[in-house]
Order: C-alpha cells, then structure tokens, then sequence
C-alpha cells in the first residue's frame, strides 16, 4: 500500500524532504503558497499544488482523509504549529511532523501525533556529541 505525505512548505528543507520521500517510494505532493517555488524540485516524481494550508476552506479541495504522514516546514513556526493543529482536529492524521526555530514553542504542542523538529535543539545535540576538548 502506497503511503500519501503532504509536505506542507517548498523551501530548501521542503523539496530536499519530498525528493527523498519520493525516491523511497512515498506518493508525495508538496504544497506552498506560489509555484514559483516548485521551480527548486529537482527529480521529483510526485505532485506538487499551490494552496494556503492555513485557510480550513482550502483544505477540503485535498482528500487528507488518506494520508499517511504531513510535515509541515514553513519559515514561520506559527503557522506550522497552527497547520498542525487544525490538521490533526480535523482529519486525524496519525504522523504529523512539523519543524519549529523556537524550541520553546514546543510546549504549545498538545498531541501525540504532532511531533516537532528543532534545527537549534538537534544543533546542540550534535556538538554535545562532539566532545569537544580544549585544546591547549
């Protein structure tokens, strides 16, 4: 069974999510508010549609009833977190994935089922993971 995933912002990290989602044989369609941007996708087998996400109206023209997985990376963490939310109330997808800049803003999130990325968080992360020594 082909599993569906909207990728809800076509930036950098949005194209670069959906090519590899569509080359690992996912049924991707990416969305973002101008096609100018769908101009970045390089390889990409899926499908790609102009729509605010944030507009409940302009959701009805998609089928989110049968998807499988949304990820949500615009460049505003409000609208991330509010996509995320109006889509889980109103078609309980089950992986919603959404990346947040504010790491604080994570205690906003109330589901189980949205789950958030920070860049700084996975940052320090990684340097932590460094062990980095003073050099003497």
């Amino acid at each position: 069974m082909t599993k569906n995933v909207y990728v809800i912002g076509a930036g950098k990290l949005g194209c670069q999510i959906a090519n590899n989602l569509s080359k690992e044989g996912f049924n991707v369609t990416i969305v973002d508010l101008s096609n100018e941007v769908f101009n970045k996708i390089q390889d990409f087998s899926g499908f790609t549609r102009v729509a605010d996400f944030t507009n409940p109206s302009a959701l009805d023209n998609f089928n989110l009833d049968n998807l499988s997985m949304l990820i949500v990376v615009t460049g505003d963490d409000n609208k991330n977190i509010f996509i995320a939310d109006m889509c889980n109330y109103m078609f309980r997808i089950k992986d919603i994935y959404i990346r947040l800049y504010d790491s604080n803003k994570e205690k906003l999130i109330t589901s189980e089922n949205i789950h958030s990325i920070c860049p700084f968080l996975l940052s320090i992360k990684y340097f932590d993971s460094l062990k980095i020594q003073e050099k003497n």
